[in-house]
């Protein structure tokens, strides 16, 4: 019998029994129905089977669309009556084992289930109990219902223990990449509860026993409640002492071994971005754009990366990153520390948005995107519709750097070049100085010549060095060249060269129109079209006024003119010092100007507009038909384009040109961007030269009147653009995630701001040691601290409206998140409803928002209760007494609440990074 049952698993011929159809249940359901099983699910709640059967979900993050794929597909059904468990092969239980107020667990929904099964078990069957438990309920309490009917366990029933391991809401870690734990009464229980499992699951771990299988559930859960236990307890001392906590637990994880800080927190790889797709970080205040692929790569590779594999998710903490996020509190931008960085295979479903400026951004189905609706809220890609908002940053951080100049001599102490370089003084002669340098040659040269030097007014590089150690070289490196070649092929550059706007506008210059090329040595070209003279004059004045030496040379063939400087320290700078790139596909912006003012970005913008921008034009009378008849209307209109084949600088690009105040939109061919509107081209037309400077000034010369542009829509600091279009692809790649310190968002592609990707049963196993006359202590201490908090936090409240005056009763308080943890509908033992229903019995007003979670009433401790989340607006607002932020959904706007709220109770630091007097931290 048990290989007939395994060889039918195996091949999907067996049906599923699931009792019970809530959090743990249900994804079951959808689990088995998309393995090809045939489910039933059973529930006592009449109105879950009524909705199912509807395909309706009534959990959040389980879609009704999958429930309706598997009833058309006949895979599912939902039903109250259990005499259909005769029906079924495996039977699995899943119902809600609760500890009375006594703290000890009530298991009425798990015998009278049992019992359930019982009068309708019949030989064959697989029974598993997944519900949370203490260890021996299988072997005690099951085992012998069943066997009341005559049945020999792992002969005529199997029976296993299979603890539920579901984090409701949790974006990585979901039914089938979660492990499984299973033990069962015989090895023949073991392994048929092991072949069922494996078929919806990536991984199962057999134990010797279904008591080992209870007891590992609560190990899990004990561990992080007595570690919640321990901070909650160490934030009331810390209170007292006038401490932060947060600010404590922040400092002690900086340990990297021996501590996990233990506070809500963001989840850990959350769901992911295409690896395509382009972040912008910084490294030794250097700025980059970068895919997300090739920045795992990057971090992997460091010496200092922590890194780990947890479940197929391969996961790195780097330590010498920082990402470009953007503050939805300050609607600022700003760097921030990466936490994570990971890499998983992924097969399913890829969501590309396009938006109505022409913008893509590719995400996993479940990513969460942040989306403008009168404020910033955060919803799954898969919620996310056409006609929403995204967020488009306008701004980088503000300038860190003011004058900055590069030291070649360090750059190229190291380098292959500097065996070919002399150090001359500008405007100073070595034989005035022979006191110093005579004696130190003496010493390192044995037969030298220093009339040879003198004559030329050079040293050695590394001969300078050498004397610069010493502390002998009578002059400073500002008044330095570097040289290399003779006569005719000298070229000389300044040791010290300062990044000046108009040097920016050259490597404007460089990056559309440069190259660097090696014959015998390395040399920079620049090409214009013959035409362009305004840039070529412009050009040349700069690397005059860099004492750099160019040759010019014009091509009659193609008519273009080149502009050729043969210094191998010039082209150094340009490819290893500023790390432009060397041709059109690897040219980069350099990450400096990233971080310096306006003038020197703009000059930049300058040089690679005039070099590869565009100028449309289009002026006079256009005639166009209408009801049959012909109109006539003038025509006034002027497109700037732009475009590189090189990914890195199109995306620097973007992001540099929305930073000074100009909004791009795109077409399909990539790397190409457009610009239009009166007040965005108001900011160009100063920056070109030639024939593009006229058209421009011919469009402003005959406009007559101004038109808004509807691409976008601008607020503040950020821009709104439009999804235009939802596109869903199946795939099996390769996918990336980052999760970035206190903002928990980061910018992508095209300037888009994207964001990121409690156990309450520790009294189980102290209830079951009673038996064995002992006491667990610290879970016992645990318990007691963490169920006491509630009472801690309306101490904090009654203090806080004693200050202002008023007593608790008869107050206005509102309560901001009652789900069980952030970003979830999970209400089930849920701290804001018992915060709810102790103030409701000292006699306060109190209402509740929640953004998951519309309504609840009838729950197992408080059955009399019944509420319905309040509008969240200004009006609503203001008229309480007190608002009490219980759960930090990402959703809420804490700036806009604090500013319309008199009194502020924060249980969860949400507010961290807000300074303000109506705060108070409990």
């Amino acid at each position: 019998m048990k290989n007939q049952l395994i060889e039918r698993i195996k091949k999907r011929k067996v049906s599923i029994g699931i009792i019970g159809l809530g959090y743990v249940g249900l994804p079951l359901v959808i689990r088995f129905g998309e393995e090809n099983f045939k489910v039933i699910g059973f529930d006592i709640d009449e109105n879950k089977v009524k909705k199912l059967n509807k395909a309706e979900s009534y959990i959040k993050h389980i879609p009704s669309e999958k429930i309706k794929n598997l009833i058309n597909k006949n895979k599912f059904e939902a039903t109250f009556d259990y005499s259909k468990l005769r029906e079924v092969d495996c039977i699995i239980i899943c119902v809600p084992t609760p500890l009375n107020e006594k703290k000890e667990p009530d298991l009425t929904y798990v015998k009278n289930t049992s019992e359930e099964i019982a009068k309708y078990l019949r030989k064959g069957q697989l029974i598993s109990l997944e519900s949370t438990t203490y260890p021996g309920t299988t072997r005690e309490i099951l085992l012998p219902k069943f066997e009341k009917k005559g049945f020999k366990v792992g002969k005529d029933f199997f029976l296993v223990f299979s603890p539920e391991r579901e984090n409701p809401g949790d974006p990585i870690y979901h039914t089938k990449n979660i492990p499984k734990i299973i033990g069962g009464i015989t090895s023949q229980c073991t392994e048929i509860g092991k072949t069922l499992y494996e078929q919806v699951v990536d991984k199962v771990v057999v134990v010797s026993s279904p008591e080992v299988a209870e007891f590992t559930k609560l190990l899990e859960n004990i561990f992080r409640a007595v570690n919640i236990a321990l901070v909650n307890e160490l934030k009331i001392l810390a209170d007292k002492m006038g401490i932060d906590i947060w600010e404590v637990i922040e400092a002690a994880k900086t340990k990297p071994f021996g501590f996990m800080p233990f506070y809500p927190g963001p989840g850990l790889g959350g769901h992911c971005l295409a690896q395509s797709e382009f972040v912008f970080i910084r490294s030794n205040n250097q700025f980059e754009a970068i895919t997300i692929k090739d920045l795992y790569q990057k971090t992997k590779n460091h010496p200092h990366t922590i890194s780990s594999s947890i479940n197929g998710v391969n996961l790195l903490q780097p330590k010498n990153f920082e990402i470009l996020s953007f503050n939805p509190n300050s609607s600022k931008p700003c760097y921030q520390k990466i936490n994570f960085l990971t890499e998983r295979e992924y097969k399913g479903k890829i969501i590309q948005f396009t938006t109505k400026d022409g913008r893509k951004i590719k995400v996993t189905d479940l990513h969460p995107m942040i989306v403008y609706e009168n404020r910033f809220k955060l919803k799954l890609a898969r919620e996310v519709n056409e006609g929403d908002f995204l967020p488009v940053i306008l701004n980088l951080p503000e300038p860190s750097r003011r004058k900055i100049s590069f030291d070649l001599i360090d750059y190229l102490i190291d380098s292959e070049l500097s065996k070919k370089i002399r150090v001359r003084p500008k405007n100073l002669f070595l034989k005035d100085y022979d006191n110093f340098i005579r004696p130190f040659l003496r010493k390192v040269i044995k037969n030298y010549n220093y009339r040879d030097y003198y004559r030329g007014n050079f040293l050695p590089f590394k001969l300078y060095l050498e004397i610069e150690k010493q502390g002998k070289v009578p002059f400073k490196r500002e008044e330095l060249l570097l040289c290399t070649g003779r006569g005719p092929s000298l070229c000389e550059i300044p040791a010290i060269i300062r990044l000046t706007p108009e040097l920016c506008r050259l490597i404007g210059y460089y990056l559309s129109e440069g190259c660097i090329t090696k014959d015998k040595s390395l040399r920079v070209r620049f090409s214009f079209n013959h035409e362009e003279k305004e840039l070529i004059s412009d050009l040349k004045k700069i690397l005059e006024d860099l004492n750099i030496k160019y040759s010019i040379y014009k091509s009659k063939r193609w008519k273009t003119i080149h502009i050729k400087i043969s210094s191998e320290i010039f082209s150094s700078f340009l490819k290893d010092v500023l790390e432009c790139g060397t041709n059109s596909y690897n040219m980069k912006i350099p990450g400096i100007i990233f971080h310096l003012p306006y003038e020197y970005k703009m000059n930049l913008i300058a040089g690679l507009m005039r070099g590869d921008g565009g100028v449309d034009y289009i002026s006079g009378k256009k005639i166009y038909q209408k009801n049959a008849k012909k109109y006539f209307h003038h025509c006034n209109s002027a497109t700037v384009n732009y475009f590189t084949i090189s990914p890195k600088l199109f995306h620097q690009v973007i992001l540099l040109m929305q930073d000074l105040g100009i909004i791009p939109y795109f077409k399909k061919r990539a790397g190409l961007l457009n610009i239009n509107g009166y007040f965005q081209l108001s900011k160009l037309k100063h920056l070109f030269l030639g024939k593009k400077k006229e058209k421009l000034e011919n469009y402003f010369k005959n406009n007559k009147k101004i038109i808004s542009n509807k691409l976008f829509q601008k607020m503040g600091s950020i821009a709104l653009v439009k999804i235009k279009k939802k596109e869903v692809i199946e795939t099996k790649e390769k996918v990336y995630s980052i999760e970035v310190e206190n903002t928990n968002t980061f910018l992508t592609s095209y300037g888009l701001v994207l964001h990121n990707c409690i156990p309450v049963d520790p009294f189980y196993l102290s209830w079951k040691a009673k038996e064995f006359d002992f006491r667990t202590h610290f879970i016992e201490l645990a318990g007691e601290i963490n169920t006491n908090m509630p009472n801690y936090v309306i101490s904090k409240i009654i203090d806080a409206l004693n200050q202002e005056g008023k007593c608790l009763k008869n107050s206005k308080i509102l309560i901001l998140g009652v789900a069980y943890k952030k970003d979830t509908d999970d209400i089930r033992e849920s701290p804001g409803v018992e915060i709810i229903n102790i103030l409701k019995n000292k006699g306060a007003q109190v209402d509740y928002h929640d953004p998951h979670i519309s309504s609840f009433s009838g729950m197992r401790k408080y059955p009399n209760l019944a509420m319905r989340s309040i509008e969240l607006i200004e009006r609503n607002l203001k008229q309480y007494d007190c608002v009490v932020i219980v759960t930090d959904h990402s959703a809420y706007d804490y700036k806009w609440i604090i500013e319309n709220s008199k009194l502020i109770i924060d249980t969860r630091n949400a507010t961290e990074k807000i300074k303000s007097n109506k705060i108070i931290k409990a």
